[in-house]
C-alpha cells in the first residue's frame, strides 16, 4: 500500500497531466454552492448573488435548483449570462427523489419537484438546452445519487445521459457518490454514463470520528477516484454534515482541507457558500485572493 507522501506525489502528477492536456477543470477552480440571494418575490436576485461571488472571489458557482425550483431554473439563462461577464464558470444542482422541494414525505410517485418533477429526461433536456447558448455553463449534476440507485437505475441513467449529449456534447454530467459507495457504484456499470464524480468528504462521523478535525485521509480518496478516470469533485463541508458533533468544522481543518483539494484535485466545491461577517466568509475569500483563481474565456 502506497504512504500518504507517495499518493500526493501521484495525486499531484496527474492533475499537472490533465491540465497540460487543455482540459479546464483543472485549472484552478473554486466553486461556491448554494447560498444564493432571492427577491421577495421568491425569484433569485442574481445581481445581489453575483455581486457577492465576484467579493469572494471564487472563479465558478454551483447553481442550486431546489427551493424554488421553477422559478430558479427559469432565472438559470440570465444568471449564466451575466456570470460569463465576470468570467464566473456555472455548474447545474439538482436534488433526487429524497430532496425535492415538495411532498417529500409522501411515495415518490407523488413528489412535486416543478416544472418537470421526477422527470429527469426533461430535467436534462432543458438544462442541456440552456447551455448551448451558455458555454460558461459546463457541468450538470445530481446529488446524493448513490442514494437513489433504486430510483436511477443503470438503464434511467444511461437514457438521462443520453439525452444531455444528444443536445450538446460536450455538456458534462456528473452525480455525488459518497467514498463508501464509490466501489459499488463502479462495480454496478455506472462509470461510462457519468463525465465528473462529486462526494462530500468523511460526511459521517460515524464512519471518520476526526470529521471536521481533521483531512488526514482526502489525498487517499481523491486518489481513488482519479482512478476513475472521470472530473473529480472533493466537496468540503464548510457548514457541518448533520451526523458531526458541534464546533465543527474548525478553522484550521478548513484552511488543510481546502488546501489540499485544490492543490492536489484541482477543485475545490464549497459546502455551502458563507454570508458576509462569517469567519468562513473570509477564509474562502483568502483563499481565493492568494491563488488568483483563473477566469473562465
Amino acid at each position: 500500500m502506497k504512504n500518504r507522501d507517495e499518493v500526493i506525489k501521484e495525486n499531484l502528477k496527474i492533475r499537472e497531466e490533465r491540465k497540460m492536456s487543455g482540459n479546464s477543470f483543472y485549472r484552478g477552480i473554486v466553486s461556491a454552492y448554494s447560498g444564493m440571494i432571492y427577491k421577495s418575490d421568491g425569484y433569485p436576485d442574481v445581481d445581489a448573488t453575483i455581486s457577492r461571488l465576484k467579493d469572494l472571489g471564487v472563479n465558478c458557482y454551483t447553481y442550486l435548483i431546489q427551493r424554488n425550483s421553477e422559478k430558479e431554473l427559469s432565472s438559470l439563462p440570465e444568471f449564466c449570462e451575466k456570470a460569463s461577464k465576470e468570467g464566473i464558470e456555472v455548474w447545474v444542482y439538482l436534488v433526487p427523489p429524497t430532496e425535492v422541494p415538495i411532498d417529500r414525505d409522501k411515495p415518490i410517485k407523488e413528489r412535486k419537484y416543478p416544472p418537470f418533477d421526477l422527470d429527469y429526461l426533461k430535467w436534462a433536456e432543458a438544462i442541456a438546452k440552456i447551455s448551448i447558448g451558455y458555454p460558461n455553463l459546463t457541468l450538470w449534476m445530481i446529488d446524493d445519487f448513490d442514494g437513489n440507485l433504486d430510483f436511477f437505475t443503470l438503464d434511467y441513467t444511461k437514457k438521462i445521459y443520453e439525452m444531455s449529449k444528444k443536445i450538446n456534447p460536450k455538456f458534462l454530467f456528473g452525480v455525488c457518490v459518497y467514498h463508501e459507495k464509490l466501489k459499488q457504484f463502479i462495480e454496478a456499470g455506472y462509470l461510462p454514463y457519468t463525465d465528473a464524480l462529486l462526494w462530500g468528504y468523511q460526511h459521517s462521523s460515524h464512519i471518520y470520528p476526526d470529521c471536521g478535525l481533521s483531512c488526514e485521509t482526502l489525498p487517499f480518496d481523491i486518489n481513488d477516484y482519479y482512478k476513475t478516470g472521470k472530473v473529480i469533485i472533493p466537496c468540503i463541508y464548510f457548514t457541518a454534515h448533520s451526523s458531526w458533533p458541534e464546533n465543527r468544522p474548525t478553522k484550521e481543518y478548513l484552511k488543510e482541507a481546502t488546501r489540499i483539494a485544490y492543490q492536489q484535485a484541482g477543485i475545490v466545491f464549497i459546502f455551502v457558500t458563507p454570508a458576509p461577517g462569517d469567519w468562513r466568509y473570509d477564509l474562502v475569500k483568502n483563499f481565493t485572493n492568494s491563488v488568483k483563481c483563473q477566469k473562465i474565456i
